[in-house]
């Protein structure tokens, strides 16, 4: 089963967020490559961002990492293309004025892992873009910093790869011995335990001895 998990969705139930490094990984490897096509190479980041709504209208529901590639390299291009032209003003105005319109009138989720969820999937391509740029500028001209999200931000790897272990273990702990059902509580008993554990993880990781687990 554990084989078949993998081939499948790219990652086992025992960690399962840990899909995103493998399509990650294969999102970068694309993308160079389709970076050779010089002028064309944008050409390449759209069509496979339709190929993506094309499964989604399909029901393609194996092989998760087909898709979320897919997707994947789509939003990685647009956001090598527009690295620079996101911080434009009318770049801004423009996502911003996109992003509020399709919340408000026809809001659209989708699932990246598994390249399904619920509204339209074009306009979930277009808000979802449009949402990144927003932020992105309003973060910048902000006049204060976020301090807890850069320590977050540098020592995202360790958080990604070992929150979900965590949360297991709270889950046999809290659920399964004590007996607490879902709800508010088991929220915060979950938020807490990650925060807190993750951390001493974290800290123990950047010892140099162990640097290596992390793959620093």
């Amino acid at each position: 089963n554990p084989l078949r998990q993998v081939f499948h969705e790219g990652a086992v139930s025992g960690n399962s967020p840990v899909w995103f490094l493998f399509s990650l990984f294969l999102v970068r490897i694309l993308f160079t490559e389709m970076q050779k096509l010089k002028k064309f190479s944008l050409v390449g980041v759209v069509l496979l961002g339709l190929s993506g709504y094309l499964l989604n209208v399909l029901g393609v529901k194996d092989f998760f990492y087909i898709s979320n590639i897919m997707t994947g390299t789509f939003f990685f291009g647009l956001g090598y293309f527009c690295k620079e032209i996101q911080f434009e003003r009318y770049w801004f105005a423009i996502c911003l004025l996109l992003y509020g319109i399709i919340v408000v009138i026809s809001p659209s989720y989708i699932d990246f892992r598994s390249n399904s969820g619920s509204g339209h999937y074009l306009l979930w391509m277009v808000s979802a873009f449009a949402g990144i740029v927003t932020v992105n500028n309003i973060l910048k001209i902000l006049p204060f910093s976020f301090p807890f999200l850069s320590a977050l931000g540098r020592s995202s790897m360790t958080y990604y790869v070992l929150h979900w272990p965590i949360m297991a273990l709270l889950n046999i702990v809290f659920r399964q011995w004590l007996e607490i059902e879902n709800g508010i509580l088991m929220f915060w008993i979950y938020a807490a335990g990650i925060m807190l554990f993750s951390y001493l993880a974290d800290r123990l990781l950047q010892k140099k001895t162990l640097r290596w687990i992390i793959g620093n």
